[in-house]
């Protein structure tokens, strides 16, 4: 999948961190880690900050705060995914942008995040204007 932003006009002044959004599943599989990645470099390569939630170390994160919750909360159950989409919407509470991958039509977590990004003004980029 090749992505270009020479269509789409990216502000570098306005926009610093960039956070990638689309269908992952309960297992983050190595395609998913690949579709990612490239969103990922397309961004780092224009010189954005970006935040992947399929990368190797925002799972780990998501595995840490999982095991906090379950410690500090012993006799509660704990739900993993409840926990992760609890850090996914601090981390992009913490960006400038949501760039929409174009399967997010078919994931929960995904149509979640594009609804926080709508009612805090973030900016929406969609892949399928990237062309």
């Amino acid at each position: 999948m090749a992505l270009s932003i020479k269509h789409y006009a990216l502000s570098i002044e306005t926009m610093r961190r960039v956070y990638i959004s689309g269908k992952m599943g309960g297992n983050v599989n190595e395609a998913i880690r690949k579709k990612f990645a490239e969103a990922e470099e397309l961004f780092i390569h224009n010189g954005y900050e970006v935040v992947n939630p399929a990368g190797e170390a925002h799972q780990e994160q998501v595995r840490l705060a999982v095991m906090i919750a379950k410690d500090k909360w012993p006799n509660e159950e704990v739900k993993d995914y409840t926990v992760a989409r609890a850090f996914d919407s601090h981390t992009l509470a913490m960006c400038d942008a949501i760039y929409m991958l174009r399967d997010w039509r078919w994931s929960a977590g995904a149509k979640a995040e594009l609804a926080f990004a709508k009612a805090t003004g973030m900016e929406i980029i969609y892949e399928e204007d990237m062309i």
